[in-house]
């Protein structure tokens, strides 16, 4: 190739945004820190009142999938989930041990 690159601009929350649903992270490619606050279905993991979530979201509106991880709980899992559509699928979870 002819060796040129473009700027990678991705939106990043670089504070932590407060949301009762996993659906209400903005529908766009990112890095987002969220509190979640609800008890409906959308989060990975429901152990306490307010979770503390790093969110990466890879895809255009309709074709997401979002890559989570709890800060303070359950530090050695990562979920995963897809949505296509207006449809989000259930979330994977991936447990590893400590190194």
């Amino acid at each position: 190739g002819s060796g040129a690159r473009s700027n990678l601009k991705v939106p990043y929350s670089p504070g932590s945004t407060t949301v009762s649903s996993f659906s209400q992270i903005p529908t766009e490619a990112g890095f987002y820190m969220v509190v979640y606050t609800g008890t409906d279905s959308q989060a990975p993991s429901q152990k306490s009142a307010a979770h503390w979530w790093n969110v990466i979201q890879i895809g255009v509106a309709s074709r997401l999938v979002q890559i989570a991880n709890n800060a303070f709980r359950d530090r050695n899992q990562v979920f995963i989930r897809v949505k296509h559509d207006s449809t989000w699928h259930g979330w994977y979870k991936f447990t590893g041990t400590q190194v």
